[in-house]
């Protein structure tokens, strides 16, 4: 007869075991999902580890719509006394706050999106800070007056010079 294995049933020890501990932080060395976070087989469904310890320790179900959030940052921190239930706005708050949103390599990679799914070259942007006037410009290569302006005032599709503007 064939042997069936029971799901199995994790508690926050058995999870606890499979991290090592940094200072107050648990970070976790079993599997992780594609962009990073750790997850467990619990039950026979794959869950994250930081929603289903904080699940076992609060002693409830966490609602449909919210996420655990870290608040300290580290990826693969699962401690439950650096998680909180949150919702998606509320996980971006923690993570603005830690300063995630800021710095130049994020704002050259946010421009750079922008610059690619734009319709104007980087020759028709530069015809239109070489043109005699925002609105001869805006007729001629289809784009309004206000954006043409911005072009040239150096407030809309900056170069890509990363150090631009720091030797002034």
């Amino acid at each position: 007869m064939p042997k069936t294995t029971q799901p199995q049933a994790h508690t926050v020890t058995t999870l606890h075991s499979r991290c090592i501990e940094e200072g107050d932080c648990w970070i976790w060395q079993g599997a992780c999902d594609g962009h990073g976070k750790p997850q467990v087989r619990h039950l026979g469904k794959v869950t994250y580890v930081s929603r289903l310890i904080r699940e076992l320790t609060d002693g409830r179900r966490i609602p449909t719509g919210m996420v655990v959030a870290c608040k300290c940052g580290t990826p693969l921190c699962v401690a439950p006394g650096h998680t909180v239930v949150t919702n998606h706005q509320g996980r971006a708050d923690l993570a603005k706050a830690r300063g995630a949103y800021q710095g130049v390599a994020r704002q050259m990679k946010m421009a750079n999106t922008k610059r690619a799914q734009s319709h104007i070259s980087e020759q028709v942007v530069q015809a239109i800070r070489n043109a005699c006037s925002s609105r001869v410009a805006a007729r001629e290569f289809g784009v309004s007056v206000s954006h043409c302006k911005a072009i040239r005032r150096g407030t809309a599709r900056v170069g890509t010079n990363v150090f631009a503007g720091l030797m002034l």
